[in-house]
């Protein structure tokens, strides 16, 4: 029976995701990870106060190069505080236990997201690491069908669709599935597609490598597919079934593997 505190770290943590976050939307630049998770949100603010110390107040105002790196740095706070606030929420003993995995609510627009799916569609990938790593579902679906890669691909995050691709032997699913399709029929091949003709340079940078990124994916597990129906074969004597793929499995669009890599 959900509680009313139950809602409440739902609501807190979910309000954490989707909040302004500032590095999100840089997704398709360098990993926010390299320098986020080497700096403490002290380490941040004692460095915005040694720049602001060593330039007078003109400079801060008129130098460009001084006020892009002041920016950055606020930014890496503003993310690096959000991040903190929360893992807090997410591992503390008093909470931890009241946040559902299958929690959907009207905040998530009606389309019944979970944390995972919402950490995915604005591409915090910290946050998907984390809730991945508390055993959420890789290939959960959303009231649309939508799995997180699908979101992921759709908005362009590279880093999110990098991070879903490469999956992990502890996480729940190993790692993200490339025929799952939502209710309209598209995956995330055909969204990541579509999403290289919409508005926005970024989304359309970022939807361009990761096109390339599933078509290599693609070509990786079919190689591996293919090879393990050989050695099956070979170990079962049947040499003269041995044969190579047609080439309707090409496109990971088609409906070929559609019965190996299942729905949930």
């Amino acid at each position: 029976m959900t509680t009313s505190s139950d809602l409440e770290a739902n609501a807190r943590l979910h309000a954490i995701i989707i909040g302004d976050s500032g590095l999100y939307r840089d997704y398709h630049k360098r990993p926010s990870s390299v320098v986020i998770e080497g700096r403490t949100a002290t380490n941040i603010t004692n460095r915005i106060e040694q720049i602001k110390e060593a330039y007078t107040v003109e400079e801060l105002k008129e130098d460009e190069e001084i006020k892009y790196k002041l920016s950055r740095l606020r930014r890496q706070l503003r993310y690096r505080t959000r991040i903190d606030e929360f893992r807090r929420l997410l591992f503390s003993t008093e909470t931890a236990s009241a946040i559902s995995k299958t929690w959907k609510t009207e905040l998530s627009g009606g389309l019944g997201n979970n944390h995972l799916h919402e950490s995915a569609r604005f591409g915090h990938v910290e946050m998907c690491r984390d809730l991945l790593n508390e055993k959420w579902n890789i290939n959960s679906r959303n009231d649309l069908g939508q799995t997180p890669l699908v979101l992921a691909c759709r908005e362009g995050h590279v880093r999110v669709v990098k991070l879903l691709l490469k999956g992990s032997i502890g996480w729940r699913g190993g790692r993200a599935k490339l025929l799952m399709k939502d209710h309209f029929g598209h995956g995330c091949l055909g969204y990541a597609r579509k999403g290289m003709l919409r508005e926005g340079l970024k989304r359309q940078r970022g939807c361009s490598k990761i096109v390339e990124m599933l078509e290599n994916c693609w070509r990786k597990r079919r190689i591996i597919r293919r090879n393990i129906k050989i050695e099956n074969k070979l170990m079962e004597g049947d040499i003269n079934s041995v044969e190579t793929s047609s080439e309707s499995d090409s496109d990971p669009e088609s409906s070929v593997y559609e019965a190996e890599e299942t729905y949930e």
